[in-house]
């Protein structure tokens, strides 16, 4: 994933991913994957699972997600693509609104499948 400032897209400590937000700019364009919220939306949780991959994790491994929306009123559009990318297992989510438009997200998620202390013991970590 390429980077869009001096920050780095993804850390691992230990067999633990934590993400930069990841927006709905498309990384191919480096503009806005559409004008609508849920383009908006996808195309931020496929370069959240574009981040997890390169960082050796996926979707599936995630542990907490914190959504930053614009629109209060785009829940229900939140809720079925969360439903989407998290089908079987989803992670615990926190959602907050900001000013702006679109979408920002966030995970994290460990890069083993054997590490189940990160779905039970997740705290928060402030954001910076």
């Amino acid at each position: 994933m390429t980077r869009l400032g001096p920050y780095s897209q993804a850390v691992r400590v230990g067999d633990l991913v934590f993400t930069a937000g990841q927006s709905g700019i498309d990384p191919s364009t480096g503009h806005l994957a559409g004008a609508t919220f849920e383009a908006q939306s996808r195309q931020a949780f496929a370069n959240l699972r574009a981040v997890l991959e390169d960082a050796g994790s996926r979707l599936e491994r995630v542990a907490k997600v914190t959504c930053f929306i614009a629109d209060a009123g785009a829940f229900g559009t939140l809720n079925a693509l969360f439903e989407e990318f998290f089908p079987a297992s989803p992670p615990v989510r926190s959602d907050a609104h900001r000013v702006g438009s679109g979408i920002a997200c966030r995970a994290r998620a460990p890069t083993t499948p054997n590490n189940t202390s990160a779905r039970t013991n997740d705290t928060s970590i402030p954001r910076s």
